[in-house]
């Protein structure tokens, strides 16, 4: 031991034993996350209670479209986290809410009646919000006119925004249309048209 009256150098360094003044601090102690005391050669832990972290952000709502879905997000305790007999975090790691699909598409356009002489191009609009490129085309399901002893059109062509192309006006083209916007959660709207044939004034003369 050393004697009260003896002057004491004090190292310039943190070391483990006991005294360590006296052998010019020749052991080292390794850093350690966890505070610690040392006393009588015994190192004791300092207890650290933990923390949460920052809440991540909200997940992709469950449900894609409609409502009733739910969301959530998480922490984790390590901020830092519990050592050496410290308390756990205080509360859930998982929180959760309700949260709604991305809003359905409508078809923006009512009814419309067309009537135009035969021969001529007649272009029918089932437009929807966002579906005016390939890249972003609706789901558009088309029903065209047929009747009985006439034949189904062949001359219809539909366009990457939905819209139906009527290439060139026949007799076989006149009746009722109607276009179909399907989504992810089932059928959700339509539209119906009509189409005819303007008669001339020479026909309608000889009426």
């Amino acid at each position: 031991m050393i004697s009260r009256y003896q002057r004491v150098t004090y190292c310039n360094k943190c070391c483990s034993k006991n005294l360590c003044n006296s052998d010019n601090c020749s052991s080292i102690i390794t850093p350690n996350t966890t505070p610690a005391i040392t006393t009588q050669g015994t190192t004791t832990l300092i207890p650290v209670d933990g923390q949460w972290s920052a809440w991540t952000a909200w997940d992709i709502c469950s449900k894609t479209c409609g409502t009733g879905g739910i969301t959530e997000r998480q922490r984790t305790c390590n901020n830092p986290a519990p050592s050496a007999g410290g308390k756990d975090c205080v509360g859930g790691h998982v929180e959760t809410q309700n949260c709604s699909g991305s809003q359905d598409p409508q078809i923006i356009q009512s009814a419309q009646n067309f009537t135009k002489p035969t021969g001529s191009q007649i272009v029918i609009p089932c437009l929807v919000p966002g579906g005016t490129s390939p890249a972003h085309a609706p789901n558009i399901t088309w029903v065209a006119p047929q009747i009985v002893g006439r034949p189904i059109p062949t001359n219809l062509a539909q366009l990457p925004n939905g819209s139906l192309s009527i290439d060139r006006l026949t007799l076989e083209n006149v009746g009722p249309y109607s276009c179909t916007l399907t989504t992810d959660c089932g059928t959700y709207d339509s539209a119906k048209f009509w189409v005819s044939i303007q008669q001339s004034r020479t026909l309608l003369s000889t009426l």
